[in-house]
């Protein structure tokens, strides 16, 4: 019997990096898929037991420990051993970013196990499943590419803040998705972009907010676009970085 889970993700406004869902899936021996060609970016991780990929550029063996993945378009097949069938974990996404994946020599490579499993669970939460599916799955990217791990954090730190500024983002959040302590998070950032990731929110969230006050929008509405609860909260900071209060901005 195959036994299959699925969880589908909403987009709150991403662009970088699109989560669309996610599932777990334990085969039955010689269970394959396709012929077929997929929309999106598409990413196996072997949890257990062994199967084969095949795209146009030959069929590849993948055991325990490997991903193999599918490119938008390309037609691709694949099947579970028919003694040890494997047991996966997929991930499908789009985003300008995914791209970064076009050049891999092969769409076989070893991953660690943990950047999975925590995928898998955060996208069981009821609340910000797609925030966690995200950040575990910016800290995949390197895995794959051969960056170095953490200039990698700091740029997609910077990334977050910018698609995401608009939420409550919590430093604390940031360091428990990528593995690391608030301290440590910080360090990284701060060699980065020589300023704190409080720093660089507030420079973001303000610049946006100068622009939806010169397009019209109230005060009290520039500030809940901008991530803020308080308006004079809000108030305050700008005033503060600006030298201005919001309703004095043309």
């Amino acid at each position: 019997m195959i036994t299959m889970k699925m969880k589908l993700l909403n987009n709150p406004g991403y662009t970088d990096w699109i989560p669309v869902n996610m599932g777990r899936e334990k085969c039955l021996p010689k269970h394959g898929f396709g012929p077929a060609i997929r929309k999106n970016y598409l990413i196996h991780y072997v949890v257990s037991g062994c199967g084969r990929f095949q795209n146009k550029n030959g069929t590849f063996p993948v055991h325990r420990g490997q991903i193999f993945l599918i490119y938008p378009g390309e037609v691709t097949f694949y099947r579970a051993d028919a003694k040890n069938p494997w047991e996966y974990i997929w991930v499908e996404f789009h985003g300008s970013m995914a791209k970064k994946l076009d050049d891999l020599p092969c769409p076989v490579m070893d991953v660690r196990e943990d950047l999975f499993l925590r995928m898998w669970e955060g996208a069981q939460r009821e609340e910000n499943a797609e925030e966690y599916v995200l950040s575990q799955l910016v800290l995949l990217i390197p895995e794959l590419t051969g960056v170095k791990k953490e200039d990698s954090a700091a740029e997609k730190i910077e990334q977050f803040i910018e698609s995401n500024y608009m939420q409550d983002i919590r430093i604390e959040d940031m360091a428990r998705w990528m593995g690391y302590t608030r301290q440590h998070l910080t360090r990284i950032f701060k060699a980065y972009k020589q300023k704190s990731i409080q720093a660089y929110l507030l420079e973001v969230r303000l610049h946006h907010a100068k622009e939806f006050l010169r397009k019209g929008y109230s005060v009290s509405q520039t500030a809940i676009m901008c991530g803020y609860r308080d308006v004079f909260h809000f108030s305050r900071s700008f005033k503060q970085y600006y030298g201005a209060s919001p309703k004095n901005i043309l």
